[in-house]
């Protein structure tokens, strides 16, 4: 079964329905990956840190909303942070200058053997080396 270990940026292309600066319809790229997510029974991996980056914008009864809707159509398994991980992450973020959060997925993708689904620019150039990145729209 293949697995997808998708970052907060595209579950809130999903929900929000977003167009990107120059038009592109973010929103539906997210919502055809997870139709053919669905269709085809793969596996969605989100980690706890989607929990920290969505509380800051929407309440936690709306994150359990999107999360109930999700797992009526598709299998979702949500994933802890170890203690290994988190200081792996956090010595990856120091040397590399990135965001804790995004270090911590991308090593929680590589340690599920799942493909990490986002869209942000700094996961293809500084951590494809820890992950198989791609965007939703590579999928569909």
């Amino acid at each position: 079964m293949k697995k997808y270990f998708v970052d907060t940026c595209v579950l809130r292309d999903f929900y929000e329905d977003r167009l990107s600066k120059t038009g592109r319809p973010l929103g539906n790229y997210a919502a055809e990956f997870v139709l053919i997510c669905a269709q085809k029974k793969y596996l969605l991996i989100l980690s706890e840190t989607l929990f920290w980056e969505l509380k800051k914008d929407y309440p936690l009864k709306e994150v359990e909303k999107l999360l109930k809707m999700l797992q009526l159509i598709i299998k979702i398994q949500i994933t802890k942070i170890t203690k290994e991980e988190y200081v792996q992450a956090k010595e990856i973020s120091k040397l590399r200058k990135l965001p804790l959060v995004d270090c911590i997925n991308a090593i929680q993708s590589k340690n599920h053997q799942a493909t990490l689904i986002t869209r942000d620019k700094h996961f293809f150039k500084y951590l494809s080396d820890i992950a198989q990145v791609k965007r939703p729209e590579d999928i569909i």
